[in-house]
């Protein structure tokens, strides 16, 4: 009797043991990482809303607009046995003119360092996939520096299109890894992206596209 009291108090000392250290392990490797409502706030806009955007130097315009809600899935980070997943939105534009150069597909998440990113994809003659937005350690905007080929360059600024003054902007810039790219960036909170440049040093094309009109669902 004695045994099996030994052995039942054996397994429970056992199983509490494992308990504590996966909860341990939870703590630290979080199951999950969510991008986080602030961060979506530049980023992130349901079915119905719509941007119309000017050319600076040829005055055309285009009409960028959401035909579907946000997509949301959990992509895992890493290959360990426990790994955690990262909140991935991806957002799908339609445009008017499929010959600009204005961005038709983006996606917002976040990494295991708290990171929240915000990838962008134009129609243009462009090889890489610039990075739009960039926050660090939960939607804290900060003049940072990712590599040589990413910066935030202004935070909390104001920024004048035209007549029109928007605040809370944040401007940002991304250049390629292997070609002489450049985009330059300017978010607005809760409007999105209000203007954006380009430069390539190799073939001396050149573009620049401000919002003039939009409507956020």
């Amino acid at each position: 009797m004695k045994d099996w009291a030994f052995v039942i108090r054996y397994w429970v000392l056992g199983i509490g043991f494992w308990v504590l250290i996966f909860s341990g392990c939870t703590k630290e490797n979080p199951e999950h990482l969510y991008v986080s409502s602030t961060f979506q706030r530049w980023t992130v806009f349901n079915k119905g809303s719509y941007w119309i955007y000017k050319n600076d130097s040829t005055l055309v315009t285009d009409s960028v607009f959401l035909r579907y809600d946000p997509l949301i899935v959990y992509v895992p980070l890493n290959s360990s046995a426990y790994p955690p997943t990262a909140e991935s939105i991806t957002i799908l534009f339609s445009s008017s003119l499929y010959s600009s150069s204005l961005y038709t597909n983006t996606q917002s998440k976040v990494d295991v360092n708290g990171i929240e990113s915000f990838q962008m994809v134009f129609k243009s003659d462009s090889l890489f996939f610039p990075w739009g937005l960039i926050a660090s350690y939960s939607d804290n905007f900060e003049p940072i520096s990712l590599s040589n080929h990413y910066k935030t360059l202004a935070v909390d600024s104001v920024c004048y299109i035209g007549p029109e003054k928007f605040y809370n902007v944040v401007q940002t810039q991304c250049t390629g890894n292997t070609i002489p790219e450049e985009y330059t960036f300017w978010f607005a909170r809760d409007i999105g992206l209000i203007k954006v440049t380009f430069e390539n040093g190799y073939t001396g094309v050149s573009w620049s596209w401000s919002v003039v009109r939009f409507h956020i669902v």
